[in-house]
């Protein structure tokens, strides 16, 4: 039997964030927080935590990217 336990992950709240705010890009600011903060609090999160992620995202962005690139040299020995 598997039993998996929740837990916040940079990345993964990144992930959250920028799908929850595209699927309800039509609400009203009001009532997305709203929506927000109600699921981010079952979970017994912060939800100032998930938010924070998006001020960094580009520099992970950009991270994640070159070790990607740098992983892919690697495996086709160095083609890219």
């Amino acid at each position: 039997m598997c039993i998996m336990s929740f837990g916040y992950l940079q990345v993964f709240g990144l992930g959250f964030v920028s799908v929850f705010d595209q699927v309800l890009e039509g609400l009203p600011e009001g009532d997305k927080g709203a929506l927000f903060s109600a699921y981010i609090g079952s979970l017994g999160e912060n939800g100032d935590q998930y938010r924070q992620v998006q001020s960094w995202a580009p520099s992970l962005e950009t991270g994640l990217l070159s070790c990607m690139a740098d992983q892919c040299s690697r495996f086709v020995g160095g083609a890219l």
